[in-house]
């Protein structure tokens, strides 16, 4: 499924229209009709301008008032010589092309700012296991983290009188067991 961000103007809805006669081969030179429905309300006329990209291509170029409402948002196109299309897309409250940190102001966008320790003195790789992903996650959350033979503590609020939270893996750094404590 396509990912839109809310009330952004800047991405396309693409969709392809194909020649009735075969179903397949695209086909230009058209003028569809558009349609979208907003989070499953009635469909009506975007705001947005509809143009030709080429080969049975087209995109609504969206207005704002086209995107603004979270959920599924269900493109409705026709022409005459084609095949009617639906597609559908969900509007997001974050951005799904920011790829440092989706667009949220909460998570941390350069990982490499979080305290060496958290990742026990190893280097990021791609095969992040779940230890490493419960570091992050703890780090991200409550600013304070340590692994200790597969264990990751973290304290709510960065004080150790409060609940604590332990989440343990096996040797492999793959299954996980959480725990929650009491305030000590």
């Amino acid at each position: 499924m396509n990912l839109i961000k809310q009330n952004d103007t800047t991405k396309p809805i693409v969709f392809l229209m194909v020649d009735s006669s075969d179903h397949v081969t695209g086909k230009t030179g058209l003028t569809p009709s558009v349609s979208i429905s907003k989070n499953g309300s009635a469909f009506t006329t975007p705001s947005g301008t509809v143009s030709e990209l080429g080969y049975g291509w087209y995109k609504l170029s969206p207005a704002s008032s086209d995107v603004d409402t979270l959920g599924p948002l269900v493109l409705h196109a026709e022409a005459e010589g084609a095949d009617p299309v639906d597609v559908i897309y969900q509007v997001v409250a974050f951005d799904p092309a920011n790829a440092d940190n989706l667009g949220l102001t909460y998570l941390d966008s350069a990982i490499s700012s979080l305290p060496g320790d958290i990742w026990n003195n190893s280097v990021i790789d791609s095969n992040l296991n779940a230890k490493k992903i419960l570091a992050l996650l703890a780090a991200v959350l409550t600013g304070k983290a340590t692994i200790q033979s597969g264990t990751v503590t973290f304290y709510a609020i960065n004080d150790p009188t409060t609940q604590r939270v332990v989440a343990s893996t096996d040797s492999y750094g793959n299954r996980m067991q959480v725990t929650i404590y009491p305030p000590t």
